[in-house]
């Protein structure tokens, strides 16, 4: 157990605490399993509501053989957040999606994570987008000094949300 523990800690430490390249701490998150990625969401404060474009990477079935063929894959579609402030001073992003067109907007603000009920940055998109997209709840907590870990979730019929799987938004080097 402490043998566990000790390598997710070392994994963890390694990205966070010492200055390195952008590409080795996202290179880093996505290798991580499931489990080092809840740990490490767990043990993250939200930070500051992002402002500006960044790179996105997908991160689905986390510590599986699929993982580098769906980052491919799933990267080609989703490139990214740009978070933007409103006239009124309301947060608010857009994705990027194939040759970097905005789509799908949602409202974000500081709210519980439906995973844990800690406070985390709520990605909103039930006001903002159409269906399907309306029902999809984002949320990221800073991982590093702007990059941030991200958790999707898509709400069922019932109302109770579902995860659907883990990103990266990255707005180092990004204008």
């Amino acid at each position: 157990m402490h043998k566990k523990l000790f390598s997710i800690v070392l994994i963890v430490s390694v990205p966070l605490f010492f200055a390195c390249d952008v590409e080795d701490i996202v290179y880093q998150l996505t290798r991580m399993t499931q489990d080092e990625l809840n740990f490490l969401y767990e043990n993250t404060e939200p930070g500051p509501i992002p402002v500006g474009e960044s790179e996105g990477t997908v991160i689905f079935s986390a510590g599986t053989v699929l993982e580098p063929y769906l980052q491919l894959q799933l990267g080609r579609l989703w490139q990214g957040k740009t978070f933007k402030i409103g006239e009124n001073g309301e947060h608010y992003v857009e994705n990027m999606i194939l040759d970097g067109r905005e789509m799908f907007p949602a409202d974000v603000y500081y709210g519980d994570s439906l995973y844990d009920g800690d406070e985390t940055i709520i990605i909103d998109y039930s006001k903002l987008s159409p269906p399907p997209a309306n029902l999809i709840q984002d949320e990221i907590r800073l991982v590093e000094e702007d990059v941030y870990l991200g958790q999707m979730w898509t709400q069922k019929e019932d109302g109770d949300y579902t995860f659907i799987g883990n990103f990266v938004c990255d707005l180092r080097g990004v204008e």
